[in-house]
C-alpha cells in the first residue's frame, strides 16, 4: 500500500506495470514464426527422400526374402517327402509358384501345385522386375538342386 501526501492510503497502480509486461513478454514475433516454419520445411524436405529410399529398400528386401523362403521350403519338402519339387517362374507376369512330382496325378504322372500356404502363386511388387536364365528350378530328394540365377530388379 502507498500513502498519499494527504495521508490516505491507496493501492499501487499495477495496471500500467501489467500492461507493460504483457506487451514485452507475451507471444512470438512474426519473424520468429517465419523462421520456425522455414526450419520445419527444410527438415521435412531433407527427410522425405530418405524415407522414400528406406521404404523402397524394405520392399525389395521383403520380396527377396519371400522368394528365399519358398526356395528353402521347396528344398526341405523335397528331402522330407522324397519327391522332386520344382520352383516355376513366369518372368513376364513376375510370378512364381511351387509344384511337386505326383505319380497319381489325374492326367498321369507330372508336377502338381503344392498344397497349403506355399501352394499359392507369389508375385513381386509392381515396381520390381523378375529375371533369370531358366523358368524352373528342380529340388531333388537327396538335397541337390539345379543351378539357378534369379534376379529381382528395381525398375526405378
Amino acid at each position: 500500500m502507498m500513502t498519499s501526501p494527504t495521508g490516505a492510503r491507496s493501492k499501487p497502480n499495477n495496471r500500467a506495470a501489467f500492461t507493460q509486461h504483457q506487451r514485452t513478454g507475451a507471444g512470438f514475433t512474426f519473424i520468429e514464426l517465419i523462421l520456425v516454419i522455414l526450419f520445419i520445411s527444410i527438415i521435412v524436405g531433407i527427410s522425405t527422400p530418405l524415407f522414400k529410399n528406406t521404404f523402397s529398400s524394405l520392399e525389395a528386401q521383403n520380396a527377396s526374402q519371400d522368394l528365399a523362403k519358398i526356395i528353402n521350403y521347396g528344398q526341405e519338402m523335397a528331402i522330407i517327402e522324397k519327391v522332386n519339387h520344382k520352383l516355376n517362374l513366369d518372368y513376364e507376369k513376375k510370378e512364381y509358384w511351387l509344384t511337386k512330382w505326383d505319380e497319381s496325378a489325374a492326367s498321369g504322372a507330372g508336377y502338381v501345385k503344392v498344397q497349403g500356404r506355399f501352394g499359392r502363386t507369389f508375385s513381386v511388387p509392381e515396381r520390381f522386375g523378375l529375371s533369370g536364365k531358366d523358368d524352373t528350378v528342380i529340388f531333388y530328394p537327396d538335397g541337390r538342386s539345379e543351378e539357378a540365377e534369379i534376379n529381382i530388379l528395381d525398375k526405378d
